[in-house]
């Protein structure tokens, strides 16, 4: 089941455009068969200009992405990606194709992106401050304070099959109308730690999660 393809953590730069199809058969030549979907050719992270090459130091990257409103059951993907603009070899730290768990009712408001940089400062002796330079990585936080019986259930199989230790893609605003937004409150991470699933009231359910980049 496809529902989003994902490019984490690479080198694209805004200019860069992605076209996704999907077939019934293994066989199937893009061009030729009938394709179950095609996404058409889209920009993959239309993010701002200091985006693709430069954020790709020190652990950061921008994350290419196409979403299809409705999600197909496929045997074979066809992704084409151009990225003309890039002076680099591409390159992407990971490939996401799958199907996409999307609530009933929007994350709550105070959902927060974090950079976090795990560079060390000190002091030398003559007093200047100096840094030892180290890779920097993101945090998403939200809540989810009215999932419905359904919700609840596709969450909970969510955090029961991955735990800490499975890696989970996370948008809280797909194809928003502001990539720099869209691009912030993106994540291909883990859970800090497994969240209590709370019932405020009849047949709602409450989750808090915080994700960490990898």
């Amino acid at each position: 089941t496809v529902g989003g393809i994902i490019l984490a953590y690479a080198n694209l730069t805004p200019t860069a455009s992605v076209r996704a199809r999907g077939y019934a058969d293994p066989s199937d030549t893009p061009g030729v068969d009938t394709a179950l979907f095609d996404t058409g050719v889209v920009l993959a992270c239309p993010a701002s200009a200091g985006g693709g090459v430069n954020s790709y130091s020190y652990g950061g990257g921008t994350i290419g992405r196409v979403w299809l409103e409705t999600q197909v059951s496929v045997k074979k993907v066809y992704v084409e990606l151009v990225d003309t603009d890039n002076t680099e070899a591409i390159e992407c730290g990971r490939f996401i194709v799958g199907g996409y768990f999307q609530p009933t009712k929007n994350a709550d408001y105070g959902a927060s992106a974090k950079p976090v940089d795990t560079s060390k400062k000190s002091r030398n002796g003559a007093g200047d401050l100096v840094v030892d330079r180290a890779p920097r990585y993101s945090t998403l936080s939200f809540s989810l304070s009215k999932m419905s019986d359904g919700d609840a259930a596709s969450m909970w199989d969510i955090l029961w099959g991955n735990g800490v230790t499975l890696p989970v893609f996370v948008s809280l605003k797909p194809n928003d109308a502001s990539p720099a937004n869209e691009q912030r409150h993106q994540l291909w991470g883990s859970l800090v730690t497994l969240p209590a699933m709370a019932l405020p009231s009849f047949n709602i359910t409450t989750a808090s999660l915080e994700i960490e980049g990898i």
